[in-house]
């Protein structure tokens, strides 16, 4: 059994699995992306680190996942991408959100546009138990909102939502 306030320098794989099922609410990790750094030889298994995660994950806790790929001959490797499909494969729910970085990011080859983003899989096990979402404080509604939505049958669907109170609005997932 592991210990609270104490540092392990142990293979996080084999460190998880000290863990008691469904004990942790939340997980916030920005793994390695590919083979883009040297570990001094240190090998990442990913497939156990997201069983691990899957398993310790409370009913309704979530994992924030930050994590992006690397370009290689001409493309981007789609790493990122794989790992939440697995993930969902396991039974996580997943949300997308994009992590917009200060300044010009990653600055490769001339022939691409630079990264200035990493994805954040929010994945959660279920229904997540806790829910704060960042606004941007408080706008005054008046005479209600018109909201387009797009029915299953491809037609066009305009609700208006009356109000005239404070609402608070919730920021983009970017």
């Amino acid at each position: 059994m592991l210990e609270l306030n104490k540092i392990y320098c142990i293979d996080n794989v084999d460190g998880m699995k000290l863990l008691d099922d469904e004990s942790v609410d939340l997980t916030v990790t920005s793994p390695p992306y590919d083979d883009m750094r040297n570990y001094n030889g240190f090998k990442w298994d990913f497939e156990g680190v997201a069983n691990q995660l899957y398993r310790v994950t409370k009913k309704g806790g979530v994992v924030i996942w930050v994590v992006g790929d690397k370009t290689f001959k001409g493309s981007e490797t789609g790493t990122s991408f794989r790992q939440a499909l697995y993930f969902m494969d396991l039974g996580f729910n997943c949300e997308t959100m994009i992590y917009k970085k200060n300044g010009t990011g990653a600055c490769g080859s001339n022939w691409y546009y630079w990264q200035t983003f990493e994805y954040m899989f929010v994945l959660s096990k279920g229904k997540p138990n806790t829910i704060n979402r960042l606004d941007n404080g408080k706008q005054r509604t008046k005479g209600g909102i018109k909201l387009g939505r797009l029915t299953v049958d491809g037609k066009q669907k305009i609700e208006k939502r009356s109000s005239e109170k404070d609402k608070l609005q919730i920021r983009n997932n970017i």
